[in-house]
């Protein structure tokens, strides 16, 4: 592998970066004590619709999972059927479905791939706009980004758009620190621009380490990853031009 640096790495201790194996949310019994009780992986982003002063019902949002098992099932496929075209193991793929197994990003990619579904079917988009009710809908408010959040110490990623592109996805990207994307590989055309912090972009067999003000263009047909082995967190703006499509003919 091919390596050019434009730095050096923190010489400060580092980590394992690995997401926790299970989020944990608490709340209070009616005798006052704290009760631990587990979080599904896979819910977007905070759920709007709620405040520390009142007890209006929070806005509820589909995990990935449950979207996953809807348009597998609409499909008409099978556990095993999505598996085996996905290349990931049934099991996997079940937990995932239940909400019990934060899959990697590798591992999205490749069911996603497997449905030829877009980028951004993974992202918290069910609800109802917080700030930009009555805007165009080619306007999308920070408030209300579409989010997609796998838990403690993985890449968050927010859509910078509302609902699927016909080309075009672009998205933000904030990595923690020893944090990776994990290796992704499909028709496409990949570019982005390094807003804060450093990190590893490898393209096939070559890897060049970014710093902010970097930007990138490659093809998405080569395998490639993104890493952040450093100790502070790193943020990307990340677009992508999905290819075959007929209307870049």
């Amino acid at each position: 592998m091919i390596e050019s640096k434009a730095g050096s790495p923190p010489k400060r201790p580092v980590g394992n970066g690995r997401a926790s194996k299970k989020a944990i949310h608490t709340h209070a019994t009616s005798a006052g004590k704290t009760k631990i009780e587990p979080k599904p992986f896979g819910q977007f982003g905070p759920q709007r619709g709620t405040s520390p002063l009142t007890s209006a019902p929070a806005v509820q949002h589909r995990t990935f999972g449950e979207k996953l098992r809807q348009h597998r099932e609409a499909s008409n496929l099978t556990l095993t059927d999505l598996a085996a075209r996905a290349g990931i193991s049934v099991g996997i793929l079940s937990q995932v479905e239940r909400g019990i197994n934060s899959p990697s990003l590798r591992t999205l990619g490749k069911v996603r791939n497997a449905l030829g579904l877009p980028s951004s079917f993974f992202f918290d988009d069910d609800h109802l706009p917080k700030e930009s009710a009555g805007e165009p809908d080619f306007i999308c408010r920070v408030a209300d980004r579409p989010q997609l959040d796998l838990g403690p110490g993985a890449p968050h990623k927010e859509l910078l758009h509302h609902g699927g592109s016909r080309v075009f996805e672009f998205m933000t990207i904030d990595m923690p620190p020893h944090s990776q994307s994990g290796t992704s590989s499909y028709p496409s055309e990949k570019g982005g621009y390094l807003l804060a912090g450093q990190v590893v972009l490898t393209i096939g067999d070559v890897s060049s380490t970014l710093q902010a003000g970097d930007s990138f263009l490659f093809d998405g047909v080569i395998p490639h990853d993104v890493r952040n082995p450093y100790d502070q967190s790193a943020k990307l703006l990340w677009i992508i031009a999905k290819l075959p499509n007929s209307l870049l003919i």
